[in-house]
C-alpha cells in the first residue's frame, strides 16, 4: 500500500449487519486541514472478517481520536 508522505488518513470499513462475512477496509484522505473526510478512498483492501478488520482500524486509526487522522511517514 503506497499513500502520500504527510497526508491525513483515516480508514472505514461498513456497518457489521445479520449475514455479513467480510468487511473491505477504506481508506480516505482528510481536507489538508483535518476537517473532513474526502469521499473516494484512496485504497480499497479486500473483505477481512469483522475481528480483522476492527484489529486493523484500531492500529491504522490510532491518533488521539479516531477522526484525527494517521499522518502517513
Amino acid at each position: 500500500m503506497t499513500l502520500t508522505r504527510g497526508r491525513r488518513y483515516c480508514a472505514s470499513r461498513p456497518i457489521a449487519e445479520r449475514g455479513r462475512w467480510h468487511f473491505p477496509i477504506f481508506i480516505r484522505a482528510l481536507t489538508g486541514d483535518g476537517s473532513g473526510i474526502l469521499a473516494n478512498p484512496v485504497v480499497t483492501l479486500p473483505g477481512l472478517s469483522y475481528d480483522e478488520a476492527n484489529a486493523f482500524l484500531m492500529e491504522f486509526n490510532n491518533g488521539k481520536i479516531s477522526f484525527e487522522g494517521r499522518v502517513w511517514r
